[in-house]
């Protein structure tokens, strides 16, 4: 150990610090990889369904991937990398810091719309058949979504303003020590809300230009019932 407290691997510790990091690059490599190919499999289905544009829902014949939603959000991971990067001068821990805080706080508020459509989907389509049930009828549907939906709430706050509370109660705690180290509150502010701000903007945009798709396929089901002719 070195006289700052450092420790130094040597030997087979060197051998299996190695090990373990690479393993720990690789599982977070596999689990971000996994995260984008299960968004863009739903930006695609969502291209399909008329909640974005139809370009965006077509396949690899050979592959069977998303072409289009696979474009667009490598298009985005670059925007946001270049933004955090210059936001965070080049440091590679504060641009982890920002760009995770990016991807879990996204995550979070999709949940806010997720949870309570257990309660909606109960009262409007109970026929559908479901692999995964809540007891307790409408009773604990109501529960389990207002708990989800609540704690999802409030990760979605702390993630989006970190050190929020510290400072309630006559606490003496400095709100700021929760950013990453060396960035400023309005730079990582900016660094989450104008991300999130972005994607509301284009997640509009993308329903109105899903418009003629949902249009087609209401005329469809017209036409398919019966009711097309009346």
């Amino acid at each position: 150990m070195s006289a700052d407290g450092t420790a130094t691997l040597t030997g087979a510790g060197k051998v299996l610090g190695a090990v373990t990091a690479a393993a720990f690059i690789w599982a977070l490599l596999s689990s971000g990889a996994t995260w984008l190919i299960g968004a863009d499999r739903a930006l695609a289905i969502a291209g399909l369904d008329g909640a974005a544009p139809r370009a965006l829902g077509h396949f690899s014949r050979r592959s069977g991937t998303p072409i289009g939603a696979n474009l667009l959000s490598g298009a985005m991971a670059t925007l946001v990398m270049l933004l955090a990067f210059r936001l965070s001068a080049g440091s590679a821990e504060r641009y982890f810091t920002i760009a995770l805080g990016v991807a879990i706080s996204t995550t979070t508020m999709a949940y806010l719309g997720i949870f309570p459509a257990l309660v909606r989907l109960r009262r409007t389509r109970p026929e559908v058949p479901r692999p995964y049930r809540v007891p307790a009828g409408a009773a604990g549907a109501w529960v389990v979504s207002a708990l989800t939906t609540f704690w999802a709430g409030v990760a979605t706050v702390w993630l989006l303003w970190p050190g929020l509370g510290t400072d309630w109660f006559g606490a003496t705690g400095d709100p700021d020590a929760s950013l990453p180290a060396g960035v400023g509150r309005a730079a990582f502010e900016l660094t989450q809300i104008v991300p999130i701000v972005v994607l509301l903007a284009v997640g509009v945009l993308f329903y109105a230009l899903g418009t003629p798709t949902r249009r087609r396929a209401a005329s469809d089901r017209a036409h398919a019932t019966g009711d097309g002719g009346q």
